[in-house]
């Protein structure tokens, strides 16, 4: 993500919205999972957009914004859809 502007006050609402919430660990069935909790009072609209964007570019299959820079994706094998019929049986 690039943030635009030289002055504080250019990304003051966006500086906002992505501290509103904070990860609290919670453990269920052995498995632990961080919940999101938004803080009183303070509003998260932009930060809801912001992970419903990481999820959308995630599902096309592009990089999500928390990924380390110079690192490449996981390499996906094509397969087509005849070759899944034939393992299938059908």
């Amino acid at each position: 993500m690039t943030l635009r502007g030289n002055r504080p006050i250019d990304n003051e609402l966006l500086a906002m919205h992505l501290s509103s919430e904070s990860p609290t660990p919670s453990t269920a069935k052995r498995q632990t999972l961080d919940m999101w909790r938004r803080r009183p009072n303070v509003e998260n609209h932009l930060f809801d957009c912001l992970v419903g964007s990481d999820v959308a570019v995630s599902m096309e299959g592009a990089a999500p914004s928390a990924r380390i820079a110079g690192s490449q994706p996981p390499e996906r094998t094509r397969i087509r859809l005849s070759d899944l019929q034939r393992q299938n049986g059908r």
